[in-house]
């Protein structure tokens, strides 16, 4: 069965286990999902999802796939202003949407959508930005003067803002683990936010790298 053909939880069951050779219901800590292109030099450039960008069902099924695993989804103001349309609901036709949601029920018995979470500067972000329309009010994670300058703008905004001293990636993650609960977390993020938890000793480290690379 190919991912364009998905139209229940059991077939996209029957796609990742002819993707992964498994179940891919075990949890998992941290997640990171991106798509490159690699350019005439062999360099790898990091994708932002726009309707220019190029499209595979593949790609869209394991993005989709990660969505369905997640406790929370962790990006940053940075991609928000490069990508006014993103939203971290399902991708797709309205029945590939609602096979995604019935096998996050059923495999994982998780009935809520994931937390949106927003890393940033403190710089104001677009209150009318799809990720501030979600069911589920999305969490802002800056620093503590960040979180004074967003303050009038949160008030109009159905979010959470979360100030800490020096916020990074791997704060962001802590908390969410720590103070939400978050088991499983997938980072939709750029490489400078991404690339520290590559490094060796790094806390935490990054469990499973979805990867798709545009020739």
């Amino acid at each position: 069965m190919r991912p364009d053909e998905v139209a229940a939880w059991e077939d996209v069951r029957e796609v990742a286990r002819g993707i992964y050779r498994a179940d891919a219901h075990g949890e998992v800590a941290l997640l990171h999902v991106t798509a490159v292109w690699r350019d005439e030099c062999a360099e790898y450039r990091t994708l932002n999802l726009t309707t220019e960008t190029p499209t595979s069902e593949y790609d869209r099924f394991v993005l989709n796939l990660a969505r369905a695993r997640a406790d929370a989804i962790l990006t940053t103001g940075k991609i928000l202003r490069t990508e006014p349309d993103l939203s971290h609901d399902f991708l797709g036709p309205p029945a590939l949407r609602r096979a995604f949601g019935d096998w996050r029920r059923v495999i994982l018995a998780k009935e809520h959508p994931p937390l949106s979470v927003v890393l940033t500067s403190g710089r104001t972000l677009d209150r009318h930005h799809p990720i501030f329309q979600s069911p589920a009010r999305p969490l802002v994670f800056t620093s503590t003067d960040g979180r004074s300058r967003l303050a009038t703008w949160a008030a109009s905004v159905p979010v959470e803002v979360v100030g800490v001293d020096q916020p990074s990636t791997g704060k962001a993650l802590a908390h969410l683990q720590e103070e939400r609960g978050a088991r499983t977390v997938s980072l939709e993020a750029g490489p400078s936010t991404t690339l520290p938890l590559y490094e060796q000793g790094s806390a935490p480290p990054i469990d499973e790298l979805l990867l798709s690379v545009y020739l």
